[in-house]
């Protein structure tokens, strides 16, 4: 049986049995199958998501071994996680449970308790990778989920099927940002400082480099080792200003040496050398952040 077949039949077991039991309860459980999908891919892939509403306790009590990666995103009630390594912690909603392929565990609601969920899971050699990284910690099953976490899974796993390369590439790399937003956002503080010092200086040079150009805001989060949203609010921590508004400060900088230093330039090729699409936007940018329009600052400051 393949890995995907096993995580289908794995989940689709498990949802049996809460049928079973879910007989005698007064809300009867729900699931729906999101996609299953078997296609191979170099770096990694996700084979199967679901949902599953109102599950009931009496599920799956021995302990048991996925054999790929999966996270559970509680969407609705509590229970428990246990696992073979003697973790065992309280589950509620708002919590991912982080799954790794060769840890026994078992989780579910507690007797007279329901619970909701949304399921992915995913296997690959990035996976395994990014284990080997701090980001990805089995001492740390149990995760808190970002803001808005669930309903972006929901829309990342709904997407129509079947895909054809690029579609399923876009998918891995949503995932990988979503994945990596939820292992940043529990880091411990002590670790999340780190980036005042070494990825806010990357993130500096990437910003004040090359100011024509147009700025991958998506790659240069990831090269900070996290989302855009994350990157911006610990950019804008540390710097007391937005990354995209540090940019343009350090383009109008240049744009002040220019006027001052080349009176010969025209204002639109101040413009075009520093990225802006026409003289009027450059006029309108340096006149916000200088409180005087290009023209008049060059006035000021002839020698």
């Amino acid at each position: 049986m393949s890995v995907s077949a096993e995580s289908f039949y794995y989940h689709f077991c498990f949802g049996i049995i809460h049928v079973y039991f879910g007989k005698f309860m007064k809300k009867k459980l729900s699931s729906r199958l999101l996609f299953s999908d078997a296609s191979e891919s170099p770096a990694g892939r996700l084979t199967t998501a679901g949902m599953l509403h109102h599950v009931h306790s009496g599920g799956l009590r021995k302990m048991r071994v996925l054999g790929s990666y999966a996270i559970v995103c509680l969407i609705g009630g509590s229970g428990y996680y246990r696992d073979v390594n003697g973790i065992s912690r309280d589950v509620k909603k708002g919590d991912v449970l982080f799954i790794y392929p060769e840890i026994a565990h078992r989780y579910g609601p507690r007797s007279g308790e329901t619970w909701s969920e949304i399921y992915v899971v995913f296997d690959g050699a990035i996976f395994d990778e990014l284990r080997k990284s701090t980001f990805m910690d089995d001492r740390q099953p149990v995760l808190k989920a970002p803001p808005g976490f669930a309903e972006r899974l929901e829309n990342l796993c709904e997407m129509p099927r079947p895909l054809n390369s690029a579609q399923r590439t876009a998918e891995m790399g949503n995932f990988l940002l979503l994945l990596g937003e939820l292992l940043e956002y529990n880091l411990p503080e002590s670790t999340k400082s780190t980036f005042a010092d070494s990825g806010l200086a990357e993130a500096k040079r990437e910003l004040e480099a090359n100011l024509e150009g147009v700025i991958d805001w998506e790659n240069l989060s990831r090269k900070c080792g996290m989302s855009y949203e994350s990157f911006r609010k610990k950019f804008r921590e540390a710097t007391g200003t937005a990354p995209a508004r540090y940019r343009d400060e350090r383009r109008i900088d240049a744009a002040c040496g220019m006027l001052i230093q080349h009176p010969q330039l025209t204002l639109r090729a101040v413009a075009h050398s520093l990225g802006f699409c026409d003289e009027y936007n450059f006029s309108r940018r340096f006149k916000q952040m200088k409180s005087c329009s290009p023209k008049e600052f060059r006035e000021r400051n002839q020698k």
